[in-house]
């Protein structure tokens, strides 16, 4: 991830986030690949080592959240999450509609994100049950995997309108769409569960959606 600085002196300096699995951030470079800041972490997202290389203030944590250094906590929008115990400091806003653990950040803290504080996703794709699938979808990838991991990765914020928008093609089934014609086909399971099940360019959208549909359709 590239940030843009500036000094009161107006310069414009660029920094370059390296970020693990969930992007949670491990390693701050500057524009000639120096490392800045790093950082290692266990499971749940607390600290082990900090290394400051330069007299850098880096305090992105999990997604959506920011290190209070004088707590110690997360501040994660609606609430404070502890990383020493892999817990919010608060319940859920939402009440009890948000389960039987109201504390709780998200099933595991590798695969799942909770950028407001408020409700996790998780990313699961069911490509490979079909081979007709997985050949598009590697097709694809030559000329628009770029586009399709930025669908993919925003779909797991609960984003469905980081390129031109969602529409639904089907049976709950919907197709985020990019703007140079990548397509990522899904299903929203619970409000909490993605699961990706195509991918497609102009070219070959169509045959994608037919084969989702045959696969896919009816709650398969």
């Amino acid at each position: 991830m590239k940030l843009v600085l500036h000094d009161n002196n107006q310069e414009q300096y660029i920094r370059y986030y390296h970020t693990n699995l969930n992007d949670c951030p491990e390693k701050l470079t500057d524009e000639n690949g120096g490392i800045l800041w790093e950082c290692s972490y266990q499971l749940w997202g607390k600290h082990i080592h900090e290394i400051k290389h330069q007299p850098i203030e880096q305090n992105l944590r999990y997604q959506g959240q920011y290190l209070d250094r004088e707590t110690g906590l997360h501040y994660n929008i609606f609430r404070y999450y502890d990383s020493d115990i892999g817990r919010f400091t608060q319940p859920d806003p939402i009440g009890m509609l948000g389960g039987l653990n109201l504390y709780q950040y998200a099933p595991d803290g590798v695969t799942w994100v909770d950028p407001w504080g408020l409700s996790c996703f998780k990313i699961h794709s069911r490509i490979k049950e079909s081979n007709k699938l997985v050949k598009e979808a590697e097709i694809t990838g030559k000329s628009h995997q770029s586009s399709i991991d930025h669908l993919t990765k925003q779909l797991s914020l609960n984003n469905k309108n980081s390129g031109i928008g969602t529409k639904p093609i089907g049976h709950g089934i919907s197709e985020v769409r990019a703007r140079d014609g990548a397509r990522v086909h899904f299903r929203e399971i619970n409000d909490s569960i993605i699961v990706i099940l195509g991918k497609s360019d102009k070219a070959n959208q169509q045959t994608v959606i037919n084969e989702v549909l045959k696969v896919f359709g009816r709650g398969a």
